[in-house]
């Protein structure tokens, strides 16, 4: 009886209300706001708006301006409104409360106060429970291979809370049980239950008193369940599990602050005794609690916001541990920055080391040169005397003439070569002149015979204009064409030939000298420049000055001396010098190329198989190059 008088003189409170509301002028209503209360229904829409209704016209009544609008909302309904934003405050149970504050920042502004056997509760517990003439359940781990009824998956009280019990005694729900089931509503549960249709069910501790004190059902037909480490229900209370805070009454993201402490003011001044907290079943509203232990329940079943909780995410990953993100960047760049300066410096003190070693051996050569020149100087001054002494001797037109007369000349070169060893950091070349280019090649091509000869090798010849003149130092470009030569000729094995290619530009001289030998190894390429470093062994192997003179010659002369080498296929190694001065052309005569036959002293002139234009060219090159 108590239940339905209270429910008459609510719906009487409701009717005065509406009857006061209607006397306010239609023009008044329309320049109040509406604001829109998001009530989670348990039951039917319609109950929950009879039911809430009376604390929108509290409201409402207390704060003039604002019209205070009652929504409800089925348990799928709330998390979408809150999403959109189609309603201003929420009132739901503490694991919705828990999902919109994680997820869309609403905030509690009061917690409520619920009526427990007459005495005020601010908070709240589940029940599970069977029938009493079930024997064979005296607690909560006899429900395994058992079926259980509850509320809804959203259903705090009538199943989340539970469910956390029975996870807590390492019960999974989906393996453990033998079914769950959602009836919707708690009085469908609790009388399936009595009936015996279901072995066990789980509601509100709240709500399971209401119905017995309406006269629902009786206290005997049930008994509560609760863990073997709990004790019997008579003995400690009649709740299967810990309490959480009731409902929250809380404002969205978008509801203005100023409001919020408005309806809260009231909300905290509402009288336990007052019509709207009767009909709502409750004894007022508190300030609000906090929802920690419903996050950890949350948190612990894997439910709500913490559903994707073990599925860590880039976005959750940054936004959870970006200022550990940004340090580790930064220690990062600074620990490659350091890096990369230490390797820097690694690299310039391997050069420096390479420098001082190239230093050290041209000190070396210095003091081997000087020692060389000393002990040489005074034999090569009696071979001079000698080679004069025997010119006078023979007639100008005699055989050997052209012979003595190349003697005379290298050993000449000797004498100056023993000068450039004595300066050979710095190399000074001599002075410039003006001299034709096929001459001078011949000279050179003519000395090394006997060496080519020696080892079969054909050198062939090639220079572009025989007739051209240059302007150079021509002793440094015989030394050149000499090592660069010689160098060819033991590189290469019988029968091979050697080329030898020479030509003028306008304002360059560029040579080029090929092989066919073993070629020189990816390794040993930044050496062969080194002084006394030589690829020969054995008797064949000499001091390892020739490159080093070559490339100190050329660096004198503002040149660029480069070598290509591919192992197994042979060398090349290409001089480019600037030309001193504009030479003048002695005449255009056609290019020729000149071999050199390891069995014959001369030279055979084969004629170019096409004339020449303003440069001729002679012979066939080496396809792919041309130096002209």
């Amino acid at each position: 009886m108590l239940p339905a008088l209270s429910r008459i003189i609510s719906l009487s409170a409701v009717l005065a209300l509406n009857a006061t509301t209607a006397e306010v002028p239609r023009t008044e209503a329309k320049r109040r706001s509406e604001i829109i209360v998001g009530v989670q229904a348990t039951w039917s829409r319609e109950d929950c708006q009879e039911r809430w209704q009376p604390t929108a016209g509290y409201l409402s009544e207390a704060i003039p301006e604002a019209r205070f609008v009652i929504r409800p909302l089925a348990y799928e309904e709330v998390l979408p409104c809150v999403e959109r934003g189609k309603i201003d405050f929420l009132v739901a149970n503490p694991a919705f409360y828990a999902t919109c504050e994680r997820l869309y920042h609403t905030t509690r502004i009061a917690t409520r106060v619920g009526s427990l056997h007459g005495q005020p509760a601010k908070t709240y517990a589940g029940v599970i429970i069977c029938n009493t003439a079930r024997t064979d359940l005296q607690s909560l781990e006899s429900l395994r291979g058992r079926t259980l009824m509850a509320v809804h998956p959203w259903s705090f009280g009538g199943w989340l809370m539970a469910h956390r019990e029975l996870h807590k005694l390492g019960m999974r729900v989906d393996r453990d049980l033998l079914s769950v089931r959602f009836a919707g509503q708690h009085d469908s549960i609790v009388k399936a239950v009595a009936e015996g249709r279901v072995d066990a069910g789980t509601v509100c501790a709240d709500d399971l008193e209401r119905m017995i004190q309406a006269g629902r059902i009786q206290r005997a037909d049930v008994r509560v369940l609760r863990a073997r480490s709990q004790g019997k229900a008579e003995e400690t209370g009649a709740y299967s599990t810990r309490a959480y805070p009731q409902w929250a009454f809380a404002k969205l993201e978008h509801t203005s602050d100023e409001l919020a402490e408005r309806v809260t003011e009231r909300l905290l001044q509402m009288p336990a005794n007052s019509p709207a907290a009767r009909s709502a079943d409750t004894a007022g509203w508190t300030i609000p609690l906090t929802y920690e232990p419903v996050h950890e329940c949350l948190r612990e079943l894997r439910v709500g916001p913490y559903e994707h909780l073990e599925e860590v995410t880039l976005t959750a990953a940054v936004r959870a541990y970006w200022p550990w993100l940004a340090a580790a960047c930064f220690l990062m760049i600074i620990g490659w920055s350091v890096t990369g300066t230490i390797l820097w410096l690694n690299r310039r003190l391997r050069e420096s080391e390479a420098l001082r070693r190239e230093a050290e051996a041209f000190a070396a050569s210095g003091r081997l040169a000087a020692s060389v020149a000393h002990e040489i100087n005074n034999p090569m001054g009696g071979i001079v005397n000698c080679l004069h002494l025997v010119r006078g001797t023979l007639a100008a037109d005699h055989p050997a003439s052209r012979y003595l007369a190349a003697a005379e000349k290298e050993t000449a070169r000797v004498t100056r070569i023993v000068r450039q060893m004595l300066t050979l950091h710095r190399c000074r070349p001599e002075k410039a002149s003006t001299f034709r280019l096929e001459p001078a090649v011949e000279d050179v091509v003519l000395m090394l015979h006997p060496l080519a000869r020696d080892r079969s090798v054909r050198v062939e010849s090639r220079v572009v204009d025989r007739e051209e003149s240059v302007r150079l130092p021509e002793e440094s470009l015989r030394q050149i064409l000499l090592n660069l030569l010689a160098n060819a000729i033991e590189a290469s094995s019988a029968g091979d030939a050697v080329h030898l290619e020479v030509a003028r530009s306008r304002r360059h001289l560029e040579v080029r000298v090929s092989d066919n030998g073993e070629g020189i190894s990816a390794e040993m390429l930044d050496r062969v420049f080194e002084p006394f470093f030589s690829t020969k062994s054995g008797s064949e192997r000499g001091l390892g000055l020739g490159l080093s003179i070559c490339r100190g010659i050329v660096e004198s002369l503002e040149g660029t001396l480069s070598l290509e080498s591919c192992v197994g296929r042979g060398t090349t190694f290409r001089v480019r010098l600037p030309l001193q001065q504009e030479a003048r052309r002695s005449g255009l005569g056609q290019g020729d190329v000149r071999v050199l036959h390891p069995s014959a002293p001369s030279t055979t002139v084969q004629p170019a198989t096409r004339p020449a234009k303003r440069r001729r060219s002679a012979g066939a090159t080496i396809p792919g190059e041309d130096l002209g």
